[in-house]
């Protein structure tokens, strides 16, 4: 049977699963890359995640970070495609 889900991008704005956190505070991340597998099908990508830490003007205190994340911990939200 062939499945008929869409496969994730990059540009995809996403949730990252956190067991240890309720899931409103899962952080936000988009896509920059997409790993495929041996059998052609997406099971990782690198995702750059979203910092909540600000200064009083709005700016970052620290980087975006980069991840690697497995496809089943995150959540699809939005595609930018």
């Amino acid at each position: 049977m062939q499945r008929t889900e869409r496969e994730i991008k990059t540009g995809d704005v996403i949730l990252v699963e956190d067991e240890t956190t309720h899931r409103n505070q899962w952080p936000l991340a988009i896509l920059t890359e997409v790993i495929l597998s041996a059998d052609n099908l997406v099971r990782k990508v690198k995702v750059q995640l979203s910092s909540t830490m600000l200064d009083k003007k709005g700016k970052r205190l620290a980087p975006l970070m980069v991840s690697e994340q497995l496809i089943h911990k995150l959540v699809f939200l939005y595609s930018t495609t």
